[in-house]
């Protein structure tokens, strides 16, 4: 784990360590910081969302010790905290964890969030995070999935933003056996901002879905979301995304994409990007593509002297690392771009 902080230059943030879904105090620093209040025993902050109608949810109401709330007070800059969410069984049987989490974030505060799940061995893990913006709160989520390759992952996000509330989420999915990431997002109040981006980048017989619902409940929001795909070997990748604009959300702006690069002839990609829409004045966009890498561009790279596995992981950068550079943390930004195999750019 300190390996791990150390390499990617993260020693000096304020961090939350959690093994097996509970709180590891002495290697904890966060609970001392004086931006935000740590509470490991909070009670719900919305019922509504402790009832919404989701099995994983359920699970992890019944199973859950504790529900562990951050608040963000008024006015406050936050700055970058980092979550470690370690999953490692304690003998050769497996386990399960089902974390709990609440973030409030009071009117004009800020946050950004890094959150790093890695782990060994056989493990499910089931966390729920659920977040409250206030008016004129901002926060950043940063998720970065990199288990066990024997590992399960189920997670679930429930947002709520009230007016000119913003909230951007970046997701990267790595190697775990089986992960799906549900991301549930209200936009309560007018002029409030969601932007999603997403990287599945799967291989032998790993399979990952990330499933939204994105619910326009306010005039004049704006939601985005982008999901993009690497599958190679027998990998099956899944994006299913849905935006509801309420028949009182007029002047809605929302975007949704799924992008997937096939390395693969048996991998396998089930896209299912959906608009339910009750406005009339609105402006919505979705789409699916799905393609290979181009011969063309990869002769043009070996015609220069590249070789055949440095030209192929040349294109295969370029197809997502623009997602990353939305990141706006910069500690965000560099720690993402140093596990998405930049090293071949770097060294030609």
């Amino acid at each position: 784990m300190y390996t791990l902080i150390k390499e990617n230059n993260l020693e000096t943030l304020p961090r939350l360590v959690c093994v097996n879904g509970h709180i590891v105090k002495p290697l904890t620093t966060l609970l001392d910081s004086s931006k935000l209040t740590v509470d490991l025993d909070a009670q719900p902050y919305s019922d509504s969302i402790n009832n919404e109608a989701n099995f994983l949810n359920e699970v992890n109401l019944i199973c859950s010790d504790a529900l562990i709330e951050f608040k963000v007070k008024k006015n406050t800059q936050a700055g970058t905290i980092l979550i470690l969410n370690l999953g490692k069984p304690l003998d050769s049987n497996p386990i399960a964890f089902h974390p709990r989490f609440q973030w409030i974030l009071e009117e004009n505060s800020t946050l950004s969030i890094l959150e790093l799940n890695i782990g060994e061995g056989t493990y499910f893990n089931n966390p729920v995070r659920q977040i409250f913006l206030k008016k004129n709160s901002c926060l950043e989520f940063n998720n970065f999935i990199n288990p066990s390759p024997s590992s399960y992952l189920c997670s679930n996000f429930f947002v709520k933003l009230a007016e000119q509330a913003r909230y951007k989420q970046f997701l990267m999915t790595k190697e775990a056996k089986f992960a799906r990431q549900e991301v549930n997002v209200k936009l309560l109040g007018e002029w409030s901002e969601t932007l999603f981006r997403a990287i599945q980048i799967l291989n032998t017989h790993q399979h990952s879905d990330i499933t939204t619902h994105f619910i326009h409940e306010a005039p004049h929001c704006t939601s985005f979301q982008n999901v993009k795909n690497i599958l190679s070997e027998r990998s099956k990748g899944v994006f299913q995304g849905k935006v509801c604009v309420k028949r009182q959300a007029q002047k809605t702006n929302a975007e949704q994409q799924n992008q997937t690069l096939l390395l693969s002839d048996q991998a396998e990609i089930y896209t299912k990007p959906e608009l339910e829409i009750y406005a009339e004045d609105v402006k919505c966009s979705h789409g699916a593509t799905v393609g290979a890498l181009d011969d063309e561009q990869l002769f043009f790279l070996m015609s220069k002297g590249i070789p055949y596995p440095q030209a192929k992981q040349i294109l295969t950068n370029a197809f997502v690392v623009e997602a990353i550079d939305y990141i706006t943390d910069p500690l965000a930004k560099e720690f993402f771009n140093k596990h998405l195999n930049t090293e071949i750019l770097e060294g030609l």
